[in-house]
């Protein structure tokens, strides 16, 4: 595959070659068909995933509302991440919204990696900051951006997952009903 695992840590720091050799050998390549659940909520997140190609969402359950509370499509490494590292049951489920093939590591084999390799440190490291930089990002948001600021914002830094995911999820997504979203939709369009 031309986008691996491999070429997407290397974007967070140099990995040398005995790295490389542990994560082609330990990862596990899978293709999940559409509407496939990776995890449900409450479960242990064991697995570190690289999307291939596809679509994933975090999906949490809430006063019988369901919430889309991330999106991951290709080239991207995704978990439920609280659940991942701290090793507790998560608050939201994994689910493909397409055949979906990922690459993934387990929590013991990203650990053995992290501990064995000299750049396992700084990769780690780089990659909660990457983390916490866009939950910091996607909070502000939510707090003090209108909903047309934040469609607008969903428009210009991932227009393709428009076409990739049901509105339904998206406006969930933005905390917005279906109907909100559609009018805003309407809105943009008469501009």
């Amino acid at each position: 595959m031309e986008h691996s695992l491999v070429t997407y840590l290397e974007t967070f720091c140099p990995i040398s070659d005995s790295c490389r050799d542990f994560i082609r050998q330990q990862g596990v390549t899978t293709t999940y068909k559409k509407n496939t659940f990776l995890l449900a909520e409450a479960d242990v997140c064991t697995k570190l995933y690289f999307i291939h190609r596809g679509v994933l969402r975090g999906v949490k359950y809430y006063r019988d509302k369901e919430i889309s509370t991330w999106f991951g499509t290709d080239n991207q490494l995704v978990t439920a991440f609280y659940s991942f590292v701290q090793e507790a049951p998560s608050y939201e489920g994994l689910q493909t919204l397409a055949d979906t093939t990922v690459t993934w590591l387990s929590r013991a084999q990203w650990d053995e990696l992290l501990r064995r390799f000299v750049e396992g440190n700084e990769l780690g490291r780089k990659l909660a900051e990457h983390y916490y930089v866009w939950l910091e990002q996607r909070s502000m948001s939510m707090q003090y951006h209108t909903p047309m600021e934040r469609y607008q914002h969903l428009l210009t830094t991932d227009p393709e997952l428009l076409q990739r995911v049901p509105l339904t999820y998206i406006a969930s997504y933005l905390g917005l009903a279906r109907e909100t979203l559609s009018r805003l939709r309407a809105d943009r369009s008469r501009l």
